[in-house]
């Protein structure tokens, strides 16, 4: 099987949840304005947002000239 590299040999991906606390102001700038799924959620748990946050997480696969694969992961 043929696998050609990316190009500059980094993929990257990023994923998020949708947000299930009500916002501050400024979260609701940064998430919720510009997010409409956000906003279709039906239910909104009723704790702070510094105690249950929005979960994000960072995949970086980075393929070095010897054919090894580094994964680095960041949440």
């Amino acid at each position: 099987m043929y696998f050609k590299n990316p190009p500059g040999r980094i993929l990257r991906k990023k994923w998020s949840t949708d947000w299930k606390v009500l916002p501050n102001l400024e979260n609701w700038i940064n998430f919720f304005k510009s997010n409409e799924n956000n906003l279709r959620n039906e239910h909104y748990y009723d704790l702070d947002y510094e105690l249950l946050g929005n979960l994000h997480e960072k995949t970086k696969l980075m393929f070095p000239t010897d054919n090894a694969i580094i994964l680095g992961q960041k949440y």
